[in-house]
């Protein structure tokens, strides 16, 4: 029964392995290099304890890369300002309407924008302000 047991978990392995190399997933370095095997027996036969000392950190192939930077901060566009006879206002931003935004205020055919930072921008409609540079520009420049 043992027996048995044991060559279906050698079957599995296999197979595992199998599936793993047909797909391209390695397990990396499972010892040590020549190279680190030699440095271990030169500190045994000096007497140190290699215990105590730390391998250099291998390359895992199963690391997650470093995450990607987070992309710049769009630019606003100012595509206009409805303002309703009931007195409310839609401003559209980047193509979206804004309904009561504390951080809008449309006034005499401006916005008037307060940024996360603090800083206060009025724009037209047709205009941008670009977080990059610090500059309101038109909409259709570079």
């Amino acid at each position: 029964m043992r027996r048995i047991a044991i060559l279906r978990a050698l079957r599995l392995l296999l197979l595992l392995a199998a599936c793993g190399a047909a797909h391209g997933i390695t397990l990396g370095r499972l010892f040590t290099s020549p190279a680190d095997r030699a440095q271990i027996d030169a500190l045994r036969a000096a007497g140190t304890n290699v215990q105590q000392i730390a391998p250099p950190p291998a390359a895992d192939a199963t690391a997650a890369p470093p995450a990607p930077a987070p992309p710049p901060p769009e630019p606003v566009v100012l595509n206009g300002i409805i303002k309703r006879s009931d007195g409310k206002s839609t401003i559209w931003l980047n193509q979206t309407p804004q309904d009561d935004n504390p951080n809008l205020r449309a006034t005499k055919g401006a916005l008037s924008l307060r940024l996360p930072s603090g800083r206060q921008v009025i724009l037209q409609p047709g205009q941008r302000y670009d977080p990059l540079d610090g500059k309101v520009k038109d909409a259709h420049e570079p």
